[in-house]
């Protein structure tokens, strides 16, 4: 800006000649002052990257190679390149220019390079010279200067770094966010269930991703499907903020617009900072009087309240830093989450692959966990290839400033200059990747060591989403690993398939995030316990509800208790934390002594017993085959309650002919036809016989008290487990479901 003002002085001088201005010498003088600065603006035009560059170089006594790079347009430079698809316009002008690695290129007076080269790309990105981020006019009005992103290179900003990296994205907070992180991932299954036919998903993701960061960030717990109004509020404050710092400032570029306002972009900063100032200060004070009453949640707004010394930041600065945490940590999520679901609906081979693995690691008598992702291979290999095929923010989380004069492959770089990486041209180089257009997980589970090892958190610069060097995303490790663990639980408890009315359209807008530039519509089908009905649901077990699990129970929800006796220890001890969660408590037993069942239940179902067949009266198999007939008789009431025709039973079932159950499958069947099963060899007969034949194979033989334990393990348990609507074994266990 001081040096456009001296260009100008000239003007001045010259028009102090004038001692009077008579009209016409006035039409004389701004018809010169014109002339002379377009003569001026097409000299600098001329030279490669445009006008920026051209002053640059114009004024620049000593001589350099010169940078290639588009003209553009006098004055306004490649403003062009800067709008709408920015990524897929700038890759194609360096693929026009020959500048691949490196090229030049003008924006109003701002100077611009951009690399599609991966190395070139680390020479930039871990260099400390561009340690700086270009500070726009909107980031400055939203208070981003002061906050993680947008501080300049400093004491600051560094202190501000270290407190990231110690203190909220540290492994210990990650790990302590989990049962949020799975309790929202319930509710979402919850809310998905709900739609029986097409339905548009992002609205759904975006909910969950706000909830998230506010949990995270303020303590604050919502529930998805009610939509309170400090989380409206919330949404709101965002989505502006989005808009905002999402669209190109002419005046970041053309300083002389700036009194104008064009684009109401300072207006609007300044209507919404004030809102953003009383929400979030409204929640610090609270996080302090609850301090000094020792009920802390230590969320991010703790962490920072309990710094000291150095460390130790103003209300004022804990408000940017806090902001920016739920600016920059909702969308993201929910974008690319999107965009694997997208490409599921779309690849439903790959999609059969992942459901594949899930049923081999988890199964599905359980919910999808976060300490499943360490063995789901392929699972991670869909999330590499789908931030490979569509980086959430291809170009503009990637703008580095240089802060002092450099040289970037072999060029001269000068002060000033904005940097930028183009992770969507890097990614679809074949010289990078084969097959770049084609949708592959494979590529990241071959079995080279390096491939299947691929680290997309910045040390590896053909792929590194989050950023790479100073200014790398510190909450990278947070956000795969929310991302990752929500699509595992969605491909888990559902079939993703197309829409009847909306197809799947891939085309892009950038925002501040690279977006569906029409939102998914999909189907979401169950794949689990009661999914043969069109009903969501998972099985629980006792012990691990105790230990965290219990977090999968959501508002709303069916929660049905399964034991010989209402007097199981571990049941007595969980009914306290299942009467909290707000659901439908229903209990069966066989034997009643008003424990839990009659007190506490919402309904009591009783399946009186007088004996066991075991010998000893000890092993639960008659109370555990009334359960399962019970369990049967409960699916056939849902079938009629729901209305289900044959043709959609069938769909969803292995065998689906009038005298064939589909229930069995697995190694308990493959024994009943000696090996080699197929479904058309099994009957109803030869289910029935089958089990009689262990009922009364139970009762005659004789066992010594000593024995019966191995007899249980080796005869009986395996052979009597049986997959039905709601998991039934031994013991007691918890079904939960929308009944």
């Amino acid at each position: 800006m001081g040096s456009t003002n001296l260009d100008n002085l000239w003007v001045l001088g010259l028009a102090s000649k004038y001692k009077s201005l008579t009209s016409q010498n006035a039409i004389l003088v701004f018809g010169s002052f014109l002339m002379a600065w377009l003569a001026l603006a097409l000299c600098y035009w001329a030279y490669p990257g445009g006008p920026a560059w051209g002053r640059y170089l114009w004024k620049r006594s000593k001589k350099s190679k010169a940078i290639p790079g588009p003209r553009g347009f006098p004055v306004i430079g490649s403003l062009n390149l800067m709008v709408n698809l920015a990524h897929h316009k700038l890759a194609a002008a360096a693929e026009w220019c020959g500048a691949k690695r490196l090229m030049a290129f003008s924006v109003g007076e701002t100077r611009f390079i951009v690399t599609s080269d991966p190395n070139v790309a680390k020479e930039i990105l871990n260099s400390s010279v561009f340690a700086d981020r270009p500070v726009k006019e909107s980031a400055y009005g939203l208070m981003f200067h002061r906050a993680i992103g947008f501080a300049p290179y400093g004491v600051y900003w560094r202190t501000l770094r270290r407190i990231a990296a110690t203190h909220m994205f540290c492994p210990k907070q990650i790990n302590a966010t989990e049962g949020q992180r799975s309790e929202i991932a319930t509710q979402m299954v919850s809310m998905i269930a709900c739609n029986p036919g097409d339905f548009p998903v992002r609205d759904i993701l975006k909910r969950a991703s706000l909830s998230n960061m506010m949990c995270s960030v303020f303590g604050q717990n919502y529930n998805l499907a009610t939509f309170s109004t400090e989380t409206q509020e919330l949404s709101q404050l965002v989505s502006e903020g989005y808009d905002i710092l999402g669209k190109l400032n002419w005046s970041d570029h053309l300083p002389w617009l700036a009194g104008f306002d064009l684009q109401k972009i300072k207006s609007r900063c300044s209507t919404l900072v004030p809102r953003v100032n009383q929400f979030v200060n409204r929640i610090i004070q609270e996080h302090k009087e609850a301090q000094t009453s020792d009920q802390r949640n230590h969320d991010f707004v703790d962490v920072l309240l309990s710094l000291d010394g150095p460390d130790k930041l103003s209300d004022k600065d804990m408000i940017a830093v806090l902001w920016e945490m739920i600016f920059r940590g909702t969308d993201t999520v929910a974008v690319l989450i999107e965009w694997i679901l997208a490409r599921m609906v779309l690849h439903p081979d790959i999609q059969s692959k992942v459901h594949e693995e899930l049923d081999r690691v988890v199964g599905r008598s359980r919910a999808f966990k976060e300490s499943d992702i360490q063995s789901m291979v392929y699972l991670q290999a869909i999330v590499k290839e789908v931030l490979r095929v569509h980086p959430p923010g291809p170009l503009l989380s990637w703008a580095r400033l240089a802060i002092e004069d450099t040289t970037v492959d072999g060029y001269h770089v000068p002060a000033g200059t904005t940097a930028m990486v183009n992770m969507w041209s890097i990614t679809r180089d074949p010289q990078v990747w084969s097959d770049p257009q084609e949708f592959m997980p494979e590529r990241f589970v071959s079995k080279s060591k390096e491939d299947a090892d691929f680290s997309v958190l910045g040390s590896d610069l053909r792929l590194a989403p989050f950023g790479s060097g100073r200014r790398t995303c510190p909450g990278k490790n947070l956000g795969l690993t929310t991302a990752t663990f929500w699509v595992g639980t969605l491909l888990h408890e559902f079939e993703w398939v197309k829409s009847d009315h909306t197809p799947v359209d891939l085309s892009e807008v950038l925002k501040l995030s690279c977006e569906m530039e029409n939102p998914l519509t999909v189907k979401a089908n169950p794949r689990r316990t009661l999914v043969s009905l069109g009903i969501s649901s998972s099985f629980l077990s006792p012990l691990n509800a105790l230990h965290g699990d219990i977090g999968i129970l959501s508002p709303y929800a069916a929660a049905v208790l399964f034991s010989k006796s209402d007097n199981t220890e571990e049941l007595l001890r969980l009914i306290p934390c299942i009467c909290t969660k707000d659901v439908y408590l229903v209990s069966l037993t066989s034997i009643q002594e008003q424990c839990f069942s009659l007190p506490v239940c919402d309904m009591n179902v009783h399946l009186p017993l007088e004996r066991e067949l075991c010998p000893f009266d000890l092993t639960s198999i008659t109370s555990t085959t009334t359960q399962m007939v019970f369990g049967d008789t409960v699916t056939i009431a849902l079938m009629a309650a729901r209305n289900l025709t044959r043709d959609e039973y069938s769909t969803n079932h292995l065998v689906g002919s009038d005298r064939q159950v589909s229930y069995f499958q697995g190694q308990t069947v493959s024994k009943w036809v000696g090996g080699n099963w197929s479904p058309d060899e099994i009957t109803a007969e030869q289910i029935e016989q089958e089990l009689m034949r262990q009922v009364v194979d139970g009762k005659d033989r004789k066992v010594t008290f000593d024995d019966f334990p191995y007899y249980l393990r080796l005869c009986g348990g395996s052979r009597l487990w049986v997959s039905v609507p709601v998991g039934f074994e031994v013991g007691c266990r918890v079904g939960l479901g929308g009944w």
